[in-house]
């Protein structure tokens, strides 16, 4: 009996488009293994994203489980594995077995074309959308989030990016602010030869604590220096966990 290890992989636009292409992928790649008297070891569904897009971490992963297990991996759909030929190729020299459920009787070669028509017809699509937007801004149509149904329903969101940042920005001065009467001393205390761990022994015997109303530590001291005063009293060496000299 054969064995197989079956991927899908859709995208998260959308969680009922998600549900449906997914549901649609197995379905196909079950009947696969039925019709051809098979047996299935493991399954796996990658959901893409902007940093594993290329990558494909999760086909990586089925492509190991199947060389180890002797088994075929079983990709639902050609256009789900890979828009890009130098992957495909690479996937080819693994030596794993492979097989496309909408394509199964493709060889190396015909993989190759199809992947290469792939790849080609993806750049197409990106560059008709690019035309289409410079166009629509040329026209002066608002794009995006400046669109005035983007917001609808969902307007208590609205800008909470910039939100975020501002209070960040405010918080850090805040922070510049409570630690400014300290500076000095950490200087002075530095450029006597004063390790990291005697300066916050020498702050805490004062009394003095962070923000958070905890003693200085090593850490704490290497990070005020390193934010508000000269990298060069940090030393030569980069921060260790053990200690900072």
């Amino acid at each position: 009996m054969k064995k197989y290890v079956l991927y899908y992989r859709v995208s998260p636009k959308k969680q009922s488009r998600l549900t449906r292409g997914l549901d649609a992928q197995k379905i196909a790649a079950h009947r696969f293994v039925e019709y051809n008297g098979g047996a299935v070891v493991a399954e796996y569904t990658e959901i893409e994203t902007r940093p594993n897009k290329r990558l494909r971490p999760v086909l990586r992963e089925a492509a190991g489980r199947a060389k180890s297990a002797g088994a075929t991996l079983l990709i639902a759909r050609l256009d789900r594995m890979a828009r890009n030929v130098a992957f495909t190729s690479a996937l080819m020299e693994t030596g794993v077995e492979f097989v496309c459920c909408d394509n199964q009787h493709a060889n190396h070669l015909t993989l190759h074309l199809l992947a290469a028509t792939a790849q080609a017809e993806g750049q197409m699509i990106r560059d008709r959308i690019k035309a289409a937007n410079a166009e629509m801004k040329a026209k002066g149509i608002p794009l995006g989030s400046a669109r005035p149904e983007h917001w609808k329903g969902r307007e208590h969101k609205r800008g909470w990016k910039k939100a975020c940042k501002v209070a960040a920005a405010r918080r850090a001065e805040r922070t510049r602010e409570i630690y400014s009467f300290l500076m000095p001393r950490i200087k002075q205390m530095r450029e006597e030869g004063r390790t990291m761990q005697q300066i916050a022994d020498a702050l805490n015997a004062e009394g003095h604590r962070t923000t958070h109303g905890k003693p200085f530590g090593e850490v704490s001291i290497h990070r005020l220096i390193d934010r508000y005063l000269s990298k060069e009293l940090l030393g030569n060496n980069k921060w260790k966990m053990a200690g900072a000299k």
